[in-house]
């Protein structure tokens, strides 16, 4: 069944905090995807940044706030700093001069599964990550200006009670 301008108008919203919710997840899995790859101290700072995208995916699912968007479009704006600093200095893995995750061998993954066979070493993933990132600082920003201008729209259309200037 089709959806006519005014339905798809109306779900809008919705189909934005489900793909934002998504985008999350997408986040917290790459985060674990690099997990093993660099320090201890690395490692726990991406399992905790793994560990914020949860929440804030259960909540834009549930329902989204002002303070939900401007939570992730900030935590994002950060990220996407730090991944580009992260590119620019060539990664940050463990591994020698000139060496990446996958001419190495190592295996990324989570309860010890395999993920070698994946053709994506550190770079690509922090790389698919920046894009990720950026796609949500994108939708929380237009999340955001469509609430500020749907709410200057209601206070528009509401009539004044007092119209005399006398």
């Amino acid at each position: 069944m089709p959806l006519s301008a005014p339905s798809l108008r109306a779900r809008l919203p919705e189909v934005v905090r489900r793909l934002a919710a998504v985008l999350a997840l997408v986040s917290a899995l790459l985060h674990v995807m690099m997990l093993g790859d660099g320090s201890l101290v690395a490692g726990v700072l991406i399992a905790a940044m793994a560990v914020v995208c949860f929440p804030c995916a259960g909540h834009l699912w549930r329902e989204s706030s002002p303070r939900t968007w401007t939570a992730l479009a900030t935590m994002n704006a950060l990220m996407l700093g730090l991944h580009v600093w992260l590119l620019l200095q060539g990664g940050h893995g463990s591994h020698g001069p000139g060496e990446d995750s996958a001419a190495v061998g190592v295996e990324h993954g989570h309860h010890g599964l395999p993920l070698s066979h994946l053709p994506l070493d550190h770079e690509s993933l922090l790389m698919t990550a920046s894009v990720v990132a950026a796609a949500e600082v994108v939708l929380a920003a237009a999340a955001l200006m469509c609430g500020r201008v749907s709410r200057g729209l209601r206070e528009v259309s509401r009539p004044e009670t007092d119209r005399s200037y006398a």
